[in-house]
C-alpha cells in the first residue's frame, strides 16, 4: 500500500492539551504533596517506596493523557479507517458502513463512564444524549461542535471531531459503503510500525521526564526536613548500614545537593545519544535505555530518604 494512499485527519483545533496539561500539574502537585507529607510523618520505609511508586505511576498517566490529545488522529486507508489516541487505537476495516453523519441539533449531554473527561479533551467510553436518546459511544473528540457520528453493524457507536466534518464524511463514503469494527492485526503494516515506533517514543521520554520529578521529590523532601534536623549527622554508613563518620548538616545538605548531578548527568546524555540516533530513539532499545537514569534515581531517592527521615527530630 503506497503512503499516498493513506489520509490523515487532524481533529478540530481545541484547547483541550493545555486544559489537559494543566490539570495533570494541578492534581499531580496534589498528590506529590501528599506522599511527601505522609513520608516526612510516618518515616517509613515501606510507605516511602509505595509513595514514589504512585507518583510514578501517575506521572505515566498524566504523560499518556497529555500525549493522547496532541497525537490525536483519524487515519484513512482504502482498507480501514484508524481512530488513534497515544498509543491506543481502534481499526474499523470499510468493509460495511451502517451510517456516518452529524447529530441533529438537539440537546447534547455526555456522561463519562471510562476514560479522559477534560474540556475540549473527550477520549473512552462516554453515554451521550443524542437524536432523543442515550447511547454508549466512544469517542475520540475535541471540539464536540464537529461531532461526527459513526455507528457500525456490530452496534458500535463513535464519536470523532475532524477539522473539517464534511470532507471527512464524503471521504469515507467514497471509499465504502459501510464499516465494521476490528482487530488491530488487521491495520496497515506502515500504521502499525509508526505507532509501534511513537509507543517507544513516548515511553522514552516519560522515563526521561520521570527522572527530574524524582529528583524534584528528593529536593522537596530535603528543603522540608533540613530544618529539623540535628546539627551532627551522620554522612557515611558500612556495609552494616551503621554511621562510621558524622558531621555538621551543611555538609549533609552539600553532598545531598550534589550527588543528584549523576542520574540527572546521565539522563541528559543518553537523551542526547538517543535523539542523534533516531532508529535507536525510536526502538524497542530506546525505553530501555533511558530506563537505566530512571532506576539509578529511584534507588538514589529510596535510600537517601531512608536514611535523612529517620534523623528528623
Amino acid at each position: 500500500m503506497h503512503s499516498n494512499e493513506i489520509l490523515a485527519f487532524k481533529p478540530a483545533a481545541s484547547n483541550g492539551g493545555k486544559y489537559s496539561i494543566l490539570f495533570s500539574l494541578l492534581v499531580l502537585g496534589i498528590l506529590s504533596a501528599v506522599f511527601i507529607l505522609l513520608i516526612i510523618s510516618t518515616l517509613d520505609v515501606a510507605i516511602t517506596i509505595i509513595s514514589i511508586l504512585a507518583i510514578t505511576v501517575f506521572l505515566c498517566i498524566f504523560c499518556t493523557v497529555i500525549y493522547g490529545y496532541y497525537s490525536m488522529a483519524y487515519i484513512l486507508s482504502p482498507e480501514c479507517l484508524i481512530l488513534r489516541w497515544a498509543f491506543f487505537k481502534t481499526v474499523i476495516p470499510l468493509a460495511t458502513i451502517v451510517s456516518i453523519g452529524t447529530p441533529s441539533k438537539n440537546r447534547f449531554d455526555g456522561i463519562r463512564t471510562a476514560g479522559v473527561g477534560i474540556p475540549n479533551h473527550l477520549y473512552g467510553a462516554f453515554r451521550l444524549l443524542l437524536d432523543g436518546a442515550f447511547m454508549p459511544i466512544k469517542l475520540f473528540a475535541t471540539k464536540l461542535t464537529n461531532l461526527v457520528i459513526l455507528k457500525t453493524s456490530t452496534g458500535n457507536c463513535y464519536g470523532i471531531t475532524p477539522e473539517n466534518p464534511e470532507q471527512f464524511i464524503t471521504n469515507i463514503k467514497q471509499k465504502a459503503s459501510r464499516i465494521v469494527e476490528t482487530t488491530i492485526n488487521n491495520a496497515p503494516p506502515l500504521v502499525t510500525e509508526q505507532n509501534t515506533a511513537r509507543k517507544y517514543v513516548l515511553l522514552s521520554r516519560m522515563f526521561f521526564i520521570a527522572v527530574f520529578v524524582e529528583m524534584g521529590i528528593f529536593f522537596v523532601f530535603l528543603f522540608l526536613t533540613y530544618p529539623n534536623l540535628p546539627d551532627i549527622v551522620p554522612l557515611h554508613y558500612n556495609i552494616s548500614g551503621l554511621p562510621d563518620r558524622f558531621g555538621n548538616k551543611d555538609e549533609l545538605l552539600g553532598v545531598s545537593l550534589i550527588l543528584p548531578c549523576i542520574p540527572i548527568t546521565l539522563n541528559l546524555l543518553i537523551f542526547a545519544l538517543t535523539r542523534r540516533k533516531s532508529e535507536l530513539y525510536k526502538s524497542r532499545y530506546g525505553p530501555a535505555i533511558m530506563l537505566l537514569p530512571l532506576l539509578i534515581s529511584t534507588v538514589f531517592l529510596v535510600l537517601n530518604i531512608a536514611f535523612i527521615a529517620p534523623l528528623i527530630v
